[in-house]
């Protein structure tokens, strides 16, 4: 199984640790906003979208998947408790629920903000900040989680593990033996 995937998030992962080194990961910098975060955002949210068609191929060979739209209604019907999956960041406060806002027609504010940034970056620019940007990661973590758990009945050998990003409350390395604690 390719770890392509898996090896972009753990970059894309590095990077938003790096960026720490300058903003604190503190709820009083979510609204910080960089170029770096417009660079991670877009990055970040381009992912999703591979990732989610990916998936939802996988769910239904049949059904075309051109959009997020498509996407969640898809990936909904297989996965509903998609809405529930919990990240957190090592070592802070801090909750996130990525796909829980929204619905099967609506999709997350985040996802939004992502759109905003990549479509009217000059009005939207602020957007691409800390807080849409742990969002955004958060989620592309969730999605690619139920994808690798899609393709294989045996543990993954993720061959890393993300270093500030945990799921269900449960450190990365405990979970990574193929044990991912998916919400019911």
């Amino acid at each position: 199984m390719s770890h392509i995937y898996w090896n972009h998030f753990l970059a894309l992962e590095d990077d938003l640790a790096h960026v720490q080194r300058y903003i604190e990961f503190d709820e009083e910098n979510f609204k910080t906003y960089s170029i770096e975060f417009v660079k991670l955002l877009l990055a970040i949210g381009s992912e999703i979208d591979v990732i989610c068609k990916l998936l939802c191929h996988e769910i239904n060979q049949n059904e075309e998947s051109k959009n997020i739209c498509s996407h969640r209604k898809t990936i909904i019907r297989k996965f509903p408790a998609i809405f529930k999956f919990t990240v957190r960041v090592e070592n802070k406060p801090f909750v996130f629920i990525p796909w829980e806002s929204g619905g099967i027609d609506k999709t997350p504010e985040w996802w939004d903000k992502y759109n905003d940034v990549k479509h009217h970056r000059s009005s939207c620019y602020h957007e691409a900040n800390l807080k849409n940007t742990f969002y955004a990661i958060s989620g592309l973590l969730t999605i690619l989680l139920y994808y690798y758990s899609k393709l294989s009945t045996s543990p993954f050998d993720y061959g890393g593990i993300p270093t500030i990003l945990d799921f269900d409350g449960k450190p990365a390395n405990v979970m990574f033996g193929g044990n991912i604690p998916f919400p019911k």
